[in-house]
């Protein structure tokens, strides 16, 4: 047995040891599976998205007294969209997943950054909007 053989087999289980089985939960933190993290992410992106997009929508029609919790909407989501990219994150830590973590760091980083970005200038447009036409 050579040395890449044994590191592999210690490798294999650390993540024996720090998964558990399936149907059993794990005892600290929050806990999901990693997939429902980027799936949750994704979602949330969209809606971030989304919800500025329908609050300018429903402006154009008819004065809604709620419009800016559209935007609050959009804020919290996108917030919680990143949350769940950094749970993502610190799972492959956790599970020591080290060339995933180096593979998906750099566009999570890409990815967020626009997020914020798309999501601050749809809300900034809807703000816009609404301040506008109020004084009108």
């Amino acid at each position: 047995m050579d040395r890449d053989d044994a590191w592999r087999r210690e490798m294999r289980g650390n993540f024996r040891k720090k998964l558990p089985l399936p149907g059993q939960q794990m005892k600290e933190g929050i806990h999901m599976d990693a997939t429902m993290w980027n799936v949750g992410s994704i979602f949330l992106a969209l809606a971030a998205w989304i919800f500025p997009v329908a609050g300018l929508l429903r402006s154009l029609k008819r004065k809604d007294p709620k419009e800016l919790l559209w935007s609050v909407a959009s804020f919290a989501a996108c917030g919680m969209s990143l949350c769940m990219q950094l749970y993502y994150q610190e799972h492959l830590v956790a599970i020591e997943d080290w060339s995933a973590l180096l593979d998906t760091a750099d566009t999570a980083a890409a990815l967020g950054r626009n997020m914020v970005l798309f999501t601050l200038a749809a809300n900034l447009l809807l703000i816009w909007r609404i301040f506008r036409k109020e004084r009108r």
